[in-house]
């Protein structure tokens, strides 16, 4: 099956996970495609990214609950967390960072 740059992007822009399913792709393959040909219609991915990442979210409250070491970092009480050597001061700003 053959397609034109012209007739992806219209296709592209009116339905793109519509397209992805009817070329039996994954939406991030068509979105590289895309990329690739510099098609650009709608947003492709299915989803907004959330504010917080998951490994982040939630995570203050386990380093302050925790206790602090010998020199004064944060030991949280539960251990899967996200890997972070801080202090009590800079515990926001390390989130934000990991966030990010």
């Amino acid at each position: 099956m053959s397609v034109t740059r012209e007739e992806l992007y219209e296709a592209v822009w009116a339905a793109p996970t519509v397209v992805a399913t009817r070329f039996e792709v994954s939406v991030n393959y068509l979105a590289r495609v895309c990329h690739h040909l510099n098609v650009r219609g709608k947003k492709i991915a299915s989803h907004e990214r959330p504010a917080r990442h998951p490994l982040v979210s939630a995570v203050r409250e386990f380093f302050e609950a925790g206790r602090l070491s010998e020199v004064g970092y944060l030991r949280p009480r539960k251990r899967n967390l996200v890997d972070l050597f801080v202090s009590k001061e800079t515990l926001v700003n390390a989130l934000n960072l990991a966030n990010a």
